[in-house]
């Protein structure tokens, strides 16, 4: 399969995936976290696809994928963020820091760093970005640990080891269009 028609599939499920969310508020964990997988999906295809200038090196690729992974998190940080400022306006920018470890905006981070993790040549970078993708679940379920928010142990445990799962599946094409890169 080409570059370009591994594009335009990222591209196409990007979409699709907006225009159901759009379509259907009441789709399970509301719209905007769909919006936010969709955003992910274009973003990465966006900026990975179109600038084909980043072939110099197989290290300046991975560099480019994980800066296109952070960008693209950046687009569902910031629509939870707007939704809980718009909710609770009384709330500080820095107490909204709580939405970083729910399920609106790590399962889009899972999904956006599948790309660099199927562009990673060597066994450094594939550990380094499997790490970047674990760490956060590994902080939410040790918070979940620690404050215990009246659901028990094992259900942390086992919510964000789901998170994890879900993310990763989600994240399969961008995986597979990042080894096709």
């Amino acid at each position: 399969m080409s570059h370009r028609q591994s594009t335009a599939i990222i591209l196409a499920v990007g979409s699709v995936i907006a225009i159901v969310a759009l379509l259907s508020p009441n789709l399970p964990h509301g719209s905007e976290t769909w919006l936010g997988i969709a955003g992910v999906y274009l973003l990465t295809g966006i900026l990975l696809g179109y600038p084909r200038f980043v072939q110099e090196t197989d290290n300046t690729l991975f560099r480019y994928a994980s800066l296109v992974a952070v960008i693209s998190t950046l687009f569902p940080v910031s629509m939870r963020a707007w939704a809980v400022r718009a909710a609770r306006p009384e709330l500080a920018l820095p107490e909204v820091s709580f939405i970083l470890w729910q399920l609106h905006v790590l399962v889009p981070f899972v999904i956006a760093f599948m790309a660099p993790l199927g562009i990673a040549k060597n066994r450094r970078e594939q550990f380094l970005t499997a790490f970047i993708i674990v760490a956060p679940f590994l902080v939410a379920t040790y918070r979940g640990l620690l404050v215990d928010f009246g659901f028990g142990h094992t259900f942390s445990v086992l919510y964000y080891g789901l998170l994890l799962l879900f993310g990763a599946l989600a994240g399969l094409p961008l995986y597979l269009y990042g080894r096709s890169l």
